[in-house]
């Protein structure tokens, strides 16, 4: 059995400048590189953006 975390967080103001898709693929992107910014995680499987 895999345990998994889903992470919601506020994004800048700055970030409606980009698409939701854009910014989705640049934070996976990112994690993908550093998982280890978040305790316990062993990689990343998704990224999702989506307005209020």
């Amino acid at each position: 059995m895999t345990k998994k975390a889903k992470i919601l967080v506020s994004l800048v103001k700055e970030s409606i400048e980009l698409s939701n898709d854009e910014l989705a693929t640049e934070i996976f992107t990112e994690l993908l590189k550093f998982p280890q910014v978040i305790p316990w995680v062993e990689k990343v499987l998704v990224v999702s953006v989506n307005d209020d």
